[in-house]
């Protein structure tokens, strides 16, 4: 399934501010894997503070479809 995951960086970036009510410019990927149908990543928002994500979804398996993604920060 990761062979056909479909999200893009920004994708990933999209979702993730929408979970911390960010915008996706205010964010930086900085890393991404993904497992069966999950994908998880890290962001870092401009004022230092990290988190790590999981998105289940956006592959063929799915259809494309996501759910939302649930974000924790980093150290918390």
């Amino acid at each position: 399934a990761g062979s056909t995951n479909r999200l893009s960086d920004d994708r990933l970036k999209s979702e993730a501010a929408g979970a911390l009510g960010l915008s996706p410019g205010e964010l930086a990927l900085l890393n991404r894997r993904t497992e069966g149908t999950n994908t998880f990543y890290a962001v870092k928002a401009r004022d230092g503070k990290e988190y790590n994500c999981i998105i289940n979804g956006g592959n063929l398996l799915s259809f494309g479809m996501t759910n939302p993604p649930s974000c924790k920060r980093k150290g918390s």
